[in-house]
């Protein structure tokens, strides 16, 4: 089963709900993930699995890993990736600062992105929390392609935090479906954000950019684990 399963019967999505139930008994919400994901063959994930069984312990194993991911709860990790010594050379020869501005901005770039990677997670859990009383269920850990929330009217939900962050996977989803798809910001405006738009597909009314920078504060202040801070930073190597 290295390809998408083709079709599920109900016999076996039954079984599918009962093994996760009896597996992720805590998870009260897990009958309708199961049930509503395995009845969405095209878009379940390619797991390499030999069997039925594998394949729904495997994506029950992404769905969690997907959710004890998100922002609120998590404890990131140093990023394995080491910067380039190249670039402080070069931002001297720019700017005339003295070698410990340098550094900051070298290190404020690496900082930089990895807020940016937790802004479209932060954006999940918020929109997860939002929706989740007019009962959409978010898919966490990517365990279906392209598709981030379900309702239970079957309506699917796609969204991006800017409109320059869609891949060419993504974009493959917009040819002749039903997909609401919808993004946050604009790349090339300062200050447009869609808010508007995204309550009036869904008809609520209650989804802003100022509740979401306060949901980002929030769950930073919480939980400021949920990104990693290295020694340069917290003064550890500043002797």
């Amino acid at each position: 089963m290295k390809k998408n399963p083709k079709k599920f019967s109900d016999f076996e999505i039954s079984k599918a709900i009962e093994y996760s139930k009896r597996h992720l008994h805590e998870l009260s919400e897990i009958e309708s993930v199961v049930r509503i994901a395995f009845s969405h063959v095209d878009y379940l994930p390619k797991l390499k699995v030999k069997s039925f069984e594998e394949y729904v312990e495997a994506w029950i194993q992404k769905y969690l890993n997907g959710l004890k991911k998100r922002p609120s709860i998590k404890k990131a990790d140093n990023s394995k990736t080491i910067p380039d010594p190249l670039l402080e050379i070069l931002l001297f020869q720019y700017l005339d600062y003295e070698e410990i501005c340098i550094k900051k901005i070298s290190q404020g770039h690496s900082f930089s992105m990895r807020l940016e990677m937790l802004i479209g997670d932060l954006l999940e859990e918020y929109i997860s929390i939002k929706l989740s009383k007019y009962g959409w269920i978010c898919f966490w850990g990517e365990t279906l392609n392209k598709i981030d929330f379900i309702d239970g009217k079957n309506n699917l939900l796609q969204i991006k935090n800017s409109d320059n962050t869609e891949n060419s996977s993504s974009k493959t989803v917009r040819n002749g479906t039903t997909i609401i798809k919808w993004y946050r910001r604009n790349s090339k405006k300062i200050d447009i954000f869609h808010w508007d738009k995204l309550n009036e597909m869904l008809g609520i009314t209650d989804l802003s950019e100022l509740d979401f920078r306060q949901f980002c504060i929030s769950i930073i202040k919480n939980n400021p684990e949920c990104v990693f801070l290295n020694d340069f930073f917290t003064g550890r190597n500043m002797q």
